[in-house]
């Protein structure tokens, strides 16, 4: 649902587009570190400006279900190689 609403480009095609997540979690916007952070939530799905490639990864190693990449950009390449 969340694509449909927000019109949004889906990158990485996932194994399971219709996942169902209990929180949204928004990203910490400094330095902190990210991971902790998000380990907190059992199933999430992830709001994080698209520059910044250290919360993608951490909310990817974090068990997100999927990021909402904010800012209109594409992230960097790297994102992809993980």
């Amino acid at each position: 649902d969340i694509q449909r609403i927000l019109a949004a480009e889906v990158l990485v095609e996932g194994e399971a587009p219709d996942t169902t997540c209990d929180h949204l979690v928004i990203a910490p916007i400094g330095s902190d570190a990210g991971e902790p952070y998000f380990r907190r939530f059992s199933t999430f799905a992830c709001i994080v400006r698209f520059d910044r490639t250290d919360m993608h990864l951490a909310a990817i190693k974090g068990g997100a279900s999927f990021l909402v990449l904010t800012g209109g950009r594409r992230p960097m390449d790297y994102l992809f190689d993980v």
